[in-house]
């Protein structure tokens, strides 16, 4: 099995590797990237417009802000459902499992607007679960077409939805449910509406942008068994996996403890105002824009383990010198902003590594590499929130500072960049 087929061989497809497939990342391979960027920006909103109008949503449907806190926090955990998606994806059919994600969100977009708060969570788990799905189809996809020399700018391209959803995209909903949802009276539901028929109309571009795939070859007969061209690198072993699945966890563990208490450590000691925050939030959607750009220009040329440092490393000294920060708004967002985009950037870089861990089986890989971030930034929650309550700022700063350490230990001791 050859997933890196190169110009002139005639090297057999990957299971998933489509017989019209280019062999390297060319112009030919715009309109597909392009295509999976608009369906990660459509699964993307549909992830993160909910936590932007929690009060909004929360009185449509009768609740409070708490229950339907508890219903995301669920719909967070749904990224365990990756490593079984990862097996089913390894066996073929990238775009169907691309389409039937955007399709889930469609339908489960409908749903939320239906049947009170046992509706809205029934949605908000499909949600949860077709975006999880998303990433690992859309990763494998890239992994499948892209050498690796060249990965890191095609998977950064992609990521950069995830900013852009914030900045562009939830704005523009948030312009619905005041100006648009009233008239037509769809109120808080009309945000889901319009991701509805964006998830619709992005379906549509992806079936008719990339090629419908051969069927997947045959399986090699053994777990150990070599790619055929003798470049890729040799299938999944513990010794290479679980630095870097370890690494990332640690580095998503320690930057989940900023992240999750960072808007009550402004307003509580840095004095900002809940209109002061929405600013930050749209700020920090900034810093994220360009960690992911400047991924997509850096990681290929410089190496995606060397990147991957680069941001780890003073991300370190970010999250430490949060609590010596003097009460002032602008540099406590500064300091924000700039983990955020260190972090980013890092986290993008370790993509294309995730997609080699296993050349027999790389979805199902990368599948298991997401469920253990999963775990770790639920339990990053669980643990930031409680030494935020202890002890201010300084406890999930230095618990940050401290993970995030373990995590560089992990990428520089047992991380290491496969051949181009």
């Amino acid at each position: 099995m050859n997933r890196r087929a190169r110009p002139g061989t005639d090297a057999p497809d990957p299971p998933d590797r489509s017989s019209a497939a280019p062999s390297s990342p060319s112009a030919s391979l715009t309109a597909p990237i392009a295509a999976h960027t608009l369906g990660r920006f459509v699964t993307n909103i549909a992830i993160r417009f909910v936590y932007s109008f929690l009060p909004v949503l929360a009185r449509g449907l009768g609740t409070s802000v708490g229950t339907l806190g508890i219903v995301l926090s669920a719909r967070d955990l749904t990224g365990l459902t990756s490593p079984l998606v990862g097996r089913h994806v390894d066996r073929g059919h990238t775009r169907g499992w691309l389409l039937g994600a955007l399709g889930a969100t469609a339908v489960a977009s409908l749903v939320c607007t239906v049947g009170g708060l046992w509706g809205f969570a029934i949605g908000q788990l499909v949600i949860g679960a077709a975006a999880a799905t998303f990433v690992v189809a859309n990763t494998t996809w890239i992994g499948h077409r892209v050498p690796f020399r060249q990965r890191g700018r095609a998977i950064a391209v992609v990521e950069l939805s995830w900013a852009v959803a914030l900045l562009a995209g939830v704005p523009v909903l948030g312009l619905l449910i005041d100006g648009w949802g009233p008239v037509a009276g769809w109120g808080w539901r009309s945000p889901f509406l319009a991701v509805a028929l964006a998830s619709v109309a992005a379906m549509v571009v992806v079936a008719r942008v990339l090629p419908v795939e051969s069927p997947p070859a045959p399986q090699p007969g053994a777990p150990s068994a070599p790619a055929t061209d003798g470049a890729g690198p040799p299938p999944e072993r513990p010794e290479r996996t679980w630095p870097l699945v370890g690494g990332v966890a640690l580095m998503a563990f320690g930057m989940q403890q900023a992240m999750v208490i960072h808007a009550a450590w402004l307003e509580d000691e840095i004095g900002l105002s809940v209109a002061g925050l929405g600013v930050v939030a749209f700020v920090l959607g900034g810093f994220e824009l360009v960690g992911s750009g400047a991924n997509a220009l850096a990681s290929d040329r410089i190496g995606k383990r060397r990147s991957a440092l680069a941001g780890i490393f003073p991300l370190i000294v970010v999250l430490a010198v949060l609590p010596l920060l003097p009460t002032i708004p602008w540099m406590a967002v500064a300091a924000l902003g700039c983990g955020v985009l260190l972090f980013e950037f890092s986290f993008v870089a370790t993509l294309p590594l995730l997609t080699e861990l296993d050349p027999a089986a790389p979805a199902r890989a990368l599948g298991r590499a997401l469920a253990v971030m999963t775990v770790a930034r639920a339990i990053g929650t669980v643990v930031a929130t409680t030494a935020y309550e202890l002890s201010g700022i300084t406890g999930p700063a230095v618990i940050g500072a401290f993970m995030t350490a373990l995590a560089a230990a992990c990428f520089v001791a047992g991380v290491r960049e496969p051949a181009s």
